[in-house]
């Protein structure tokens, strides 16, 4: 799950006091700085955004993200697909392994992970 929040400093403490055990986390050199943890394998991460606007592009919808791992990447997108889901990104090599992320029947942006 990916929260993005204009008050991204005051989220981070607000979840380390629930007890989540963010780390500072940065997926490429120009990569934007965020904070992540494990949830009993849920990603859970802060990112921030810019004075209140939501997130661009698929990024929408409250500013979450769902997220799911899966063996099969390319199949996973096959099967959405064929349900009629519109896919927002295809599918992309990513420092973690492959990733592609789809619309859900009620707009939200759901990515989808196959992890190397």
């Amino acid at each position: 799950m990916v929260l993005w929040s204009p008050r991204a400093e005051e989220m981070r403490a607000f979840y380390s006091a629930l007890g989540l055990v963010l780390e500072d986390e940065r997926h490429d050199e120009d990569g934007p700085l965020h904070w992540a943890c494990d949830l009993r394998g849920t990603h859970f991460a802060i990112f921030a955004t810019q004075d209140g606007a939501q997130s661009p592009g698929w990024r929408r919808g409250g500013g979450i993200l769902i997220g799911f791992d899966v063996d099969h990447l390319d199949a996973t997108v096959a099967r959405v697909r064929a349900l009629g889901a519109e896919v927002l990104q295809e599918p992309e090599d990513v420092p973690w392994g492959r990733r592609a992320v789809v619309r859900d029947p009620d707009g939200r942006g759901v990515e989808i992970t196959e992890r190397s």
